[in-house]
C-alpha cells in the first residue's frame, strides 16, 4: 500500500540526492531559495519509505509482492510523466491504481502476465503534480518446482 499523503522534506531530499550521487545543493538546501528549487524528477519513487509495510521483513509488498503461484515478478518498465514540479514543503498525496493487463507467450512456452501499476502523486487542492506507471511482469514457477 503507497502512503495516502507525505509531505517533501529536506532531509529526505539530501538522503535521496546521496542514493543517487547527485552533489549536495549547498548549505543552505533547496528549500533556501526563493522560490524553492524543484526536486529531482525521480523524487517521487522514494515515497515508498513513507509507507510503513514497505520491505517490512525485508520482504517485497503491494504490487512488487511476490505471485501466489510460486513464480517470479520482474519490475520490467517504469515511466514518468511530470505535471507540475514539486518543491521542498510541498505536501502529496499518493493514489495508486490498477492499470492495463495481459499476457504473452516465452520463447520457453511458459505465458508471461504482464500488469500496469498506476500511480498518480496529487497537491491537496487536486492538481497532477506526477504520474508513475510500473509495468510487471508475472513468469510462471520453474519445471519441476512446487
Amino acid at each position: 500500500m503507497a502512503p495516502s499523503r507525505f509531505v517533501v522534506e529536506q532531509g529526505h531530499l539530501l538522503a535521496f540526492g546521496r542514493a543517487i550521487g547527485a552533489p549536495p545543493p549547498g548549505r543552505a538546501g533547496l528549500a533556501a531559495l526563493d522560490p524553492p528549487a524543484p526536486v529531482p524528477p525521480t523524487f517521487v519513487a522514494a515515497s515508498a519509505l513513507h509507507d510503513p509495510e514497505h520491505l517490512r521483513g525485508l520482504r517485497s509488498t503491494g504490487p512488487l509482492a511476490a505471485p501466489p503461484d510460486g513464480g517470479s515478478l520482474l519490475h520490467a518498465e517504469q515511466h514518468f510523466e511530470y505535471l507540475a514540479p514539486i518543491r521542498v514543503g510541498d505536501v502529496l498525496e499518493v493514489e495508486r491504481t490498477d492499470g492495463r493487463r495481459w499476457e504473452k507467450k516465452s520463447r520457453h512456452g511458459g505465458r508471461l502476465r504482464f500488469r500496469e501499476v498506476i500511480t498518480d502523486y496529487r497537491f491537496p487542492n487536486g492538481a497532477l503534480s506526477v504520474r508513475s506507471r510500473m509495468i510487471l511482469v508475472e513468469t510462471p514457477p520453474a519445471e519441476g518446482m512446487p
